[in-house]
């Protein structure tokens, strides 16, 4: 009985995105592409129509999920980059990664796409930028940056912040301002699964 109550819910909410959709409504077409795209109801086709028809208006996200579907390897290039350019931030970081997966990475387009998907707010780029920075990838070494850009995604509750506490704390363990270790240390404690932070 609750799963046929759901389904009817579920069809009706789908019927209410797809009107405003057809009203070219950027953020439905965008909800029904992942709607299509991610539920028990998935329907690539509907997905990739939504996915065109939110491109054709120019939509960033739209553009990055009509990449995510299509398999002609040139279009998915063209269609990250345009949605990189517009500033979306998932595209930027894909960008990022085919830039470093090539045979011969190419390190500063991929530092590029990195520090500009962090300017645009995506905090779960700064472990990878705070280790560019560290180890001189795509930029000039820089350990205040990489420190900044780990103690930003250790501050935040981000998929890394993990990572980025640890980087934080080993690159203070030696320097002579033991408050900074402290609170970083007591940070850590708070916003990270407890670890053996000592």
């Amino acid at each position: 009985m609750s799963l046929l109550l759901l389904f009817c819910i579920s069809c009706t909410n789908e019927q209410k995105l797809e009107h405003e959709a057809k009203r070219n409504n950027i953020e439905s077409i965008d909800q029904l592409t992942d709607y299509y795209l991610n539920t028990l109801h998935s329907n690539y086709a509907k997905a990739l129509y939504w996915a065109t028809v939110g491109a054709k208006l120019n939509d960033p996200e739209a553009i990055y999920n009509l990449a995510y579907l299509i398999t002609d390897t040139v279009r998915k290039f063209s269609l990250e980059q345009k949605a990189a350019f517009l500033e979306y931030t998932p595209a930027m970081f894909a960008m990022a990664m085919y830039y470093l997966d090539k045979p011969k990475p190419d390190n500063d387009s991929a530092f590029f796409w990195l520090n500009a998907a962090a300017n645009e707010g995506d905090k779960n780029d700064y472990k990878m930028l705070g280790d560019f920075y560290y180890k001189g990838i795509g930029t000039k070494q820089d350990y205040n940056m990489a420190l900044l850009y780990y103690k930003k995604g250790c501050a935040g509750y981000i998929e890394n912040n993990t990572a980025c506490c640890d980087s934080v704390l080993w690159m203070l363990k030696n320097r002579p301002d033991t408050l900074d270790l402290r609170y970083w240390r007591e940070h850590a404690k708070q916003v990270v699964i407890p670890f053996n932070y000592k």
